[in-house]
Parts: structure tokens; C-alpha cells; sequence
């Protein structure tokens, strides 16, 4: 017989509309999505910068009565853990432990169990804690009004549920692999057989990037952005040196992956705002020996453009973390 707490979820309303909401370093992403039997529309998307007073408004056609938040913070913790045996009632105590947190209280963490282990086989837990403060410091710009908060959700994470609805879920591959390029961090993710098997922060994003360009041409963060881009400029022996690094500590994962799974990664997506430098996924694409192809958030779901700016068309790959924190929402069990 169900429990009580069991039999009032079973009656309460699953969100049909929601705002995903992703708070970035640089503009605010907020994208709403709409669930019906015909699968998940994106009936609106913008790019928001906050007021001069740090006040973050939410245009009006964006505002579903709940929004899943995501966000960064230099300080968040999320590591794939792999032990013998089951989830057992003593993980969730020991979990601060095991993500390397002293100060408990001051942490907001949760955890996927991704495969449930057992006497002889291995379980794995995908888990994360973010510091409270910032978490809070978030949540203020949503204290009244709509949307009112639904889940609070680390972009990284969100942009890989994303990864999953769009390309994991599609592919008769037995890999699927995202390198997620953020201002300053990187994140590397692989699936196998439809279940993460490898997640790792490394200390790397385009600001290492641009301030390297902006220090070799003497210019502003603009042109540097510029530069970046433009195809015109030979920029593959900086971008090597900057990317070679973490490009190689990547290669031993995937080597490590490839040697554990008995299987073969030759084809990485990646996003983020280094993509749109063609000579940086050539470097990249040299450096691992990989075919780099550029994934768009927006993939495999309904667009109502007409609801879509020319901006919004233009830059998809900012999306990822809003759309993954709705897609949660909106498909939870």
C-alpha cells in the first residue's frame, strides 16, 4: 500500500510550463518550455542583463508560473563516484566526506544514483554541492512574484541533462561525449550505453583565451572576442599552447574510458563560447584526435520562431544550462 506522502505526489500536478533560468558570469539565459502531447515546445528565449541595481527582470511572455534556476560558482563541487556494493543507508551521511566538505551547513548538495550496485558489482552516484551563500544569493532575485523558483540546479549539470534529451537518448552510438567550455572552467562529460561514465572539471575557459588575445594585440575584450572568431587571424600556434594542457589531460581520460569500456571515442560535441572559433576546434580536434562537432541545446525540440529574436537564433550554445534545468522539470518522474 502506498504511503501517505506517496499517494499526495501521485495526485499533485506535474508542471507543464516552465522558465528555465541560467544566471552566467556574463547575461542572464531564461527560456521557456511547454509540455504537451506532442512532445516539448521552446515557445520563447532570451538574453538578459541584469539592471543597474543587480535587479534581474524576467520579460512577461517568459514568465511560466515555476522556473528551474540554474547557476555557477567557483566554489561547487561535483565528482562521479564509483565504490563496491550498494547505496546504502549510510551514503547520505557520509557524502560530505566524500565530495571533500568540511563545513557541512554551509553546503547545499544532492546526488543521482546512476547504477545501483550490489554485493558483487559496483554502484555509481553523480553528486554535487554548491556553497549556500551563493545558492542564496541567487534565490534573491526570485523572493516574489512569477516564476516562482522550482529547483535550483548547477549549469554544468543542467546543460548535460540537455546533452542527454538531444543527443545521449538519439544515438545508436555506444559513446556519446561533451566538452562544455564556460567563461572560466571546462567540463568534460562522457556517456556510455545512455549512462555517465567520466565528469571532470578542469581550469580552463575563454577568458584564459581572451586575455592571452588581448595581451598579444593590445586590445580591448571586445575586438578580442573579435579576433577569436575572425578566421582571418592565424591564431593555432597560441591556441595549442593555451589548450594543450587540458587538451592532454582530456586524451588520458578518454584513453582511460576507451581501455574500461572496451570501446572507441572518436567524435566529441562540444559547446560554449570557444566553439565559435573555428581555429580553436581545428587545435582541438588535432590535439585529441577527435572529430569536434558543435552541439546546438536546441536540437530535437519544437521551436515556435516566431517567438525568437535574431539574437536568441544567433547564439543557441548559451542556452544549454536554461534548457536543461526546464527539461528536468519538465520530465521528472
Amino acid at each position: 500500500m502506498k504511503s501517505f506522502s506517496e499517494l499526495r505526489d501521485s495526485f499533485k500536478k506535474k508542471p507543464a510550463d516552465c522558465t528555465g533560468i541560467d544566471i552566467g558570469a556574463t547575461v542572464t539565459k531564461a527560456v521557456r518550455l511547454k509540455k504537451s502531447g506532442d512532445g516539448i515546445t521552446v515557445v520563447g528565449a532570451a538574453l538578459i542583463h541584469p539592471e543597474t541595481d543587480g535587479t534581474l527582470t524576467i520579460p512577461p511572455q517568459l514568465r511560466a508560473r515555476q522556473a528551474s534556476i540554474s547557476m555557477s560558482s567557483p566554489n561547487t563541487v561535483i565528482k562521479l563516484l564509483t565504490f563496491p556494493g550498494p547505496v546504502d543507508d549510510n551514503f547520505e551521511k557520509n557524502l560530505p566526506q566524500k565530495l571533500g566538505i568540511t563545513t557541512e551547513e554551509k553546503y547545499r548538495q544532492a546526488y543521482r544514483v546512476i547504477n545501483e550496485g550490489s554485493s558483487r558489482t559496483e554502484s555509481s552516484v553523480l553528486a554535487a554541492a554548491v556553497p549556500e551563500e551563493d545558492a542564496a544569493a541567487i534565490m534573491r532575485h526570485f523572493t516574489s512574484g512569477i516564476p516562482a523558483p522550482y529547483s535550483l540546479e548547477i549549469s554544468a549539470l543542467a546543460s548535460l541533462n540537455a546533452f542527454e534529451h538531444s543527443v545521449v537518448n538519439q544515438t545508436t552510438n555506444d559513446t556519446a561525449t561533451l566538452i562544455d567550455f564556460g567563461t572560466y572552467t571546462t567540463s568534460l562529460a562522457v556517456f556510455y550505453r545512455r549512462k555517465p561514465v567520466l565528469f571532470q572539471y578542469f581550469d580552463f575557459g575563454t577568458k584564459v583565451v581572451t586575455e592571452k588575445i588581448k595581451t598579444e594585440f593590445k586590445v580591448n575584450t571586445a575586438t578580442a572576442l573579435g579576433i577569436l572568431e575572425d578566421t582571418s587571424f592565424d591564431l593555432s600556434d597560441l591556441l595549442s599552447n593555451l589548450m594543450g594542457s587540458v587538451a592532454g589531460h582530456m586524451v588520458i581520460s578518454r584513453d582511460f574510458i576507451e581501455r574500461q569500456k572496451n570501446c572507441s571515442i572518436d567524435t566529441v560535441h562540444a559547446i560554449g563560447g570557444i566553439t565559435r572559433s573555428q581555429a580553436a576546434m581545428k587545435s582541438l580536434s588535432k590535439l585529441m584526435s577527435v572529430k569536434i562537432i558543435l552541439w546546438d541545446p536546441f536540437e530535437n525540440l519544437k521551436i515556435d520562431s516566431s517567438q525568437l529574436s535574431q539574437q536568441v537564433d544567433s547564439q543557441h550554445w548559451r542556452f544549454a544550462g536554461a534548457i536543461g534545468a526546464a527539461l528536468a522539470t519538465l520530465e521528472e518522474e
